[in-house]
């Protein structure tokens, strides 16, 4: 049970649909994009969790802090009940950290994952995202009391669509006049599960209690260096690729097809990179024709590979059969990041490898060669060191089908920057391997066809 309550603090949303009052709309769309571009925080907040059904009236406490750099590092640290949980994100990788038996688990992707794996996301615990909406209502407004004083609010009501199994989501929001942020949050959801089977009513209701904007960082906040006699978890990618009843498409097994969905959004580091390529995810598409247990099989980096899960978790399948019922398939999706012209300089391939422990660098500033006014394609590939101080350096050339470019493109990426890698706080140098490319570009999406199997 425990699990679950964390997971239901994960629940993504997708596109805006329908029509809302104009000013309601509005509200929820300044506040989705205050909470991926807005300025980053540090608060403290205290909510409580209610479950009722039939022979059931439970209640739990939580509490926690959270520190957000957007538009994709954070720190969630919270407890339900004896539950403690910890999840950290530095942009390109997350951790999630149980206190009470030590252990840890590292992966390589962000909030569809997180969910997998029963992970918190600070963005679902006090963002907005305006997917799978449905209506919105505006209600009179409401003060919520921040560091002793009380902070006017707008108060809008959100319908979203049905999570997996058919329950439909309540969403009410508490965003702050100025800044436009989420100070409380109330979310709705009915429910069913294995532990009960008839409809539970659920609902969790969260309320920051102190805000800090834009706080001053130590540098090491967003790294999570395992404690000692801290385990691993099992990764995801060790698993076994066939989840237990789920069928891979085959004879008398048919293939699920995509019925509904939403195309990723680029990651602002990967826009400007110019990354572009696809990330293909390995899934279980259950007997409802929802997608479950995504993990990333072969990613870009960048903020893609969790821009993809997200996109993804969001589909909708007509469900494969087995002699004519509905069962879960494995199986596997391409999703294609196409964001230029053809014939740009663009990176097709962009590869940290860090020691244990160590964040990666992220972006800064990218620079690229001149663009060919004629189409000549061609790609090169160099491996280089990010060094304390997030410049490249040691670049050499490991593979190039366009040797008149490799100067070109070495001169251009001495000129990127890089904010460095971190261990234990401290910049370090890490190795990189960057792959430039002019060539033609790939088809914007993947095309709604039949899903295929690994």
């Amino acid at each position: 049970m425990k699990r679950s309550v964390l997971f239901l603090l994960l629940l993504g949303f997708s596109s805006a649909k329908g029509q809302d009052p104009p000013e309601a709309r509005a509200i929820l769309e300044k506040a989705a994009r205050a909470s991926q571009s807005g300025p980053g925080y540090r608060a403290q907040f205290s909510g409580k969790i209610e479950d009722k059904a039939t022979g059931l009236d439970r209640k739990m406490e939580l509490s926690g802090s959270i520190l957000t750099q957007p538009p994709d590092k954070s720190r969630a640290e919270m407890k339900v009940g004896l539950t403690e949980q910890w999840t950290i994100r530095d942009g390109a990788e997350s951790w999630v950290y149980l206190p009470r038996t030590k252990k840890y688990r590292r992966f390589t992707s962000t909030t569809a994952s997180l969910a997998n794996l029963g992970g918190l996301d600070p963005n679902s615990l006090f963002g907005v995202l305006t997917a799978g909406l449905q209506s919105v209502q505006i209600a009179p407004e409401e003060s919520v009391t921040i560091n002793g004083s009380p902070v006017r609010c707008y108060v809008i009501s959100a319908n979203y669509e049905p999570a997996p199994g058919g329950v439909p989501r309540l969403v009410t929001f508490w965003i702050d006049q100025i800044n436009y942020m989420v100070l409380r949050r109330r979310i709705d959801l009915p429910y069913r599960s294995a532990e009960f089977p008839e409809p539970l009513a659920r609902n969790l209701d969260l309320t920051l209690t102190k805000l800090t904007l834009a706080p001053v960082l130590a540098g090491g906040e967003f790294v999570f260096t395992p404690p000692e006699g801290a385990t691993a978890m099992a990764s995801p990618a060790t698993q076994a690729d066939s989840p237990p009843g789920a069928y891979r498409i085959g004879v008398g097994v048919s293939a699920p097809h995509v019925v509904s969905k939403r195309e990723p959004e680029y990651s602002e580091e990967a826009r400007r990179a110019r990354l572009e390529g696809t990330v293909t995810l390995s899934l279980v598409v259950d007997a409802s024709g929802a997608p479950m247990n995504l993990r990333v099989l072969k990613g870009l980096g960048l903020g893609l590979d969790g821009r993809a899960l997200e996109a993804v978790a969001e589909w909708r399948f007509a469900p494969g059969q087995k002699e004519g019922k509905p069962v879960p398939i494995l199986a596997t999706i391409q999703v294609n990041f196409r964001l230029l012209p053809e014939w740009q300089w663009h990176l097709t391939r962009l590869a940290f490898n860090p020691s244990d422990g160590a964040s990666v660098p992220s972006l800064v500033k990218p620079q690229f060669p001149r663009d060919r006014k004629t189409p000549n394609p061609g790609s090169v590939t160099l491996t280089l060191d990010v060094d304390e101080h997030g410049k490249p350096v040691n670049l050499h050339v490991e593979k190039s089908s366009d040797p008149d470019s490799e100067h070109e493109v070495i001169k251009a990426m001495r000129e990127w920057t890089f904010s460095p890698g971190l261990k234990d706080g401290t910049p370090i140098s890490e190795p990189l391997t960057i792959e430039f490319s002019q060539v033609a570009t790939l088809p914007a999406s993947p095309p709604p066809l039949p899903v295929a199997a690994k």
